[in-house]
């Protein structure tokens, strides 16, 4: 392993594991484990270390700038959810660590991505628990809720009992592994 070898196959396969491991546990028990994330940082960490640091110090401090930079997007764009209670913090904290492996733009695509098969499962979940009718009323309610307190904090609890739940993190494992593919499908490495 040379630096010259490239870093993309390093970081593509230690995300994908921890994707796996991450989509598994959350399936099985909705948790997240702050261990694995701290192992997925500091992996990443490594890897960008080993492949930027012999090139120099301003290389590096791009290297981590830039995977800094996705995991502060990754944040940015999971804090409202989180603050809404549609994403738990390990969710969360999952989306940084995906933003510090794929950088900003990887970041905003996985989590795009996410949220097309979250949106899907969900439906599908709402579909065969009979809950689509009710669907329909409660985004209405939220709508006009909102609508009539300007926006401001809206005090909505999603996690209300009778509601369905399920593991996001798996969602975003998901949105992860279609970045990765893409980007190996785009340079002809898959």
């Amino acid at each position: 392993m040379s630096p010259g070898d490239g870093i993309a196959p390093f970081l593509f396969t230690g995300l994908a594991l921890l994707c796996a491991a991450v989509a598994w546990s959350d399936f099985r028990s909705r948790r997240i484990p702050n261990a694995w994330l701290a192992g997925g940082l500091l992996y990443a960490f490594i890897v960008l270390t080993w492949f930027a640091l012999p090139g120099g110090f301003a290389l590096w401090w791009r290297a981590i700038g830039f995977a800094l930079l996705g995991m502060l997007i990754g944040f940015g764009l999971s804090w409202p959810a989180l603050f809404t209670r549609q994403l738990a913090p390990g969710d969360v904290k999952f989306l940084m660590v995906i933003g510090f492996f794929l950088g900003p733009i990887g970041a905003v695509f996985a989590l795009l991505n996410a949220a097309l098969v979250g949106g899907v499962w969900a439906m599908v979940l709402a579909w065969r628990h009979g809950g689509l009718a009710h669907v329909g009323h409660n985004l209405r309610f939220m709508a006009r809720s909102a609508w009539l307190n300007g926006f401001r904090h809206i005090g909505w609890d999603l996690r209300s009992d009778g509601a369905l739940r399920m593991p996001y993190g798996v969602a975003l494992a998901v949105g992860a592994w279609s970045v990765i593919a893409w980007q190996l499908w785009r340079h002809g490495a898959a």
